[in-house]
């Protein structure tokens, strides 16, 4: 459990959704099989799934923690019926995978945000929560917003003070955020809005008939998010109206950060190597490159043709993701320039 869970976490931290999480395609080792339709999240979406046959996102990044957990429990439950493990045994295992998850999740974005566990465990789980909630409404791009960061930690240092100019930072998240016409493919549900709405009006009216086709209570959950998120996109109106969101949005969460950075630099083990050990492990933890779905799509359409040169390249870069340090301007346009048009969000596998 303790393994899967810290492979989960470490998922979560880069975006990586696998797609097909299903029981036989994990090992008691805290490994996973059967790699075929996975992804690497690009603008940020909590139910993004790569998979197109996952019409219920059932194994989408927010889901497929829970997915882990559920497959644990079930192996656990495998075992005491082979009578390998009493009940109580099984009982620990498969209650101890949320725990575990939790605290190599809050450890993975701590890392992320050059952040030691000087703070809180739960207000830094409210600001991790807030992020979140920031990426998933303004549907940056996961790798480009953490690499906007980079420089934010050293800026809150050199100032001793939270108040610190967050122009440029926010000037880069927007470059990564998403507009209102990309924002709307990327919230669009695996099913027509009017059956989300059917179903949610059959959970009132007729819950039986839904329970034979096994649509339950969390099918009926994630079909009002669905509706609500388009709903809220729909009421924005214009590109102009949701860049003010996010920049509000994101405004709001990076003085939270810079003043839960000030208390690492407050601290007495906040010195130049402290900063420079946590930067360290802040380009360690945030990815400059990732496998996107429109670049493997491109490589492939080559590939086919004969010419695997960019099937190499592509593979050289995967092996060395990271910066040794916070993400220079050339390096920021390079990035800017990689990501995923609107277009490339019709990319989808099978």
């Amino acid at each position: 459990a303790g393994r899967t869970a810290a492979l989960l976490a470490r998922w979560q931290a880069v975006g990586f959704t696998h797609g097909v999480l299903n029981t036989d395609n994990m090992a008691v080792l805290g490994e996973t099989i059967d790699y075929g339709p996975f992804g690497f999240m690009g603008h940020f979406c909590k139910d993004y799934t790569p998979n197109s046959s996952d019409n219920g996102h059932r194994y989408s990044y927010e889901a497929q923690p829970r997915a882990a957990e559920w497959n644990v429990a079930k192996f656990a439950e495998t075992l005491r019926l082979a009578r390998v493990i009493d009940a109580a045994d099984a009982d620990m295992v498969a209650q101890g995978f949320w725990p575990a998850y939790e605290r190599e999740l809050l450890h993975a974005f701590r890392a992320k945000l050059a952040l030691t566990s000087r703070g809180a465990d739960d207000a830094d789980r409210a600001l991790l929560d807030q992020l979140l909630h920031a990426l998933d409404e303004s549907g940056a791009d996961m790798c480009a917003a953490f690499l906007a960061l980079g420089a934010l930690p050293r800026a809150v240092h050199a100032a001793s003070s939270a108040d610190v100019e967050l122009g440029g930072v926010l000037g880069r998240l927007e470059q990564a955020s998403t507009s209102l016409r990309a924002a709307a493919k990327l919230a669009r549900p695996a099913m027509p809005p009017a059956a989300l709405r059917q179903i949610i009006a059959l959970s009132t009216t007729d819950p039986a008939r839904l329970a034979m086709f096994g649509i339950d209570d969390e099918v009926v959950r994630a079909a009002k998010q669905q509706l609500a998120k388009l709903d809220a996109i729909a009421a924005l109106g214009s590109d102009v109206q949701k860049r003010a969101r996010d920049r509000d949005a994101w405004e709001a969460w990076l003085r939270a950060y810079a003043a839960r950075l000030h208390t690492e630099a407050d601290g007495d083990t906040a010195d130049g190597a402290s900063l420079a050990e946590r930067e360290a492990r802040m380009a360690a933890s945030n990815p400059a490159f990732v496998l996107r779905e429109h670049l493997l799509q491109a490589a492939i359409a080559r590939a086919e043709c004969g010419d695997f040169a960019h099937v190499r390249q592509l593979l050289d870069r995967a092996q060395t993701p990271f910066l040794p340090g916070p993400i220079d301007e050339a390096g920021w346009s390079a990035l800017v320039a990689e990501l995923p048009t609107e277009d490339a969000l019709d990319i989808v596998l099978s």
